[in-house]
């Protein structure tokens, strides 16, 4: 049982990778393959929000917002503020999707990340199993002891 367990989990895992790697594939890729460079404005900060920053960009006379980290080439985000001009890459196809900053350092980034995670939540999740089975098994000896005690009590 303990390796067919395993290899549910495994598979778990590898699908919990697979769609978050979607997820990022589909903004940064596209963005990489299909993003316009155009310039922004900073209209608000949020730096106690993980440092992010929402900005007003325009393309083809319509304008829309973005709120996200600011990347490369931009100074740091404590280094904006509100009107400051920012470089950011919106998906000509969409132009509702859009990083502040170049997107493919960021795309690398989070490509790692989703490897790591990969590993590291089957294994988190099978010793998580684990425990949690060698537990009902310590709890089921406790209660069988239990019993023998009261009902050798109970005779006695």
């Amino acid at each position: 049982m303990g390796n067919r367990v395993f290899v549910y989990i495994c598979i778990l895992g590898a699908a919990i990778g697979f769609a978050v790697s979607q997820f990022v594939d589909n903004r940064y890729s596209g963005l990489c393959q299909r993003g316009v460079r155009t310039t922004g404005v900073v209209t608000e900060m949020q730096l106690s929000n993980h440092n992010r920053v929402r900005c007003r960009y325009v393309v083809d006379g319509k304008a829309y917002t973005i709120l996200d980290n600011v990347e490369l080439p931009n100074p740091d985000a404590a280094d904006l503020y509100p009107g400051a001009p920012v470089t950011l890459y919106y998906d000509r196809t969409a132009p509702i999707s859009a990083v502040i900053g170049d997107p493919k350092p960021a795309y690398d980034n989070e490509a790692g990340s989703i490897a790591m995670a990969g590993i590291f939540i089957p294994v988190f999740i099978m010793i998580a199993f684990r425990s949690w089975i060698s537990g009902l098994g310590s709890l089921d000896a406790e209660r069988e002891q239990s019993f023998r005690w009261s009902f050798k009590k109970r005779k006695g």
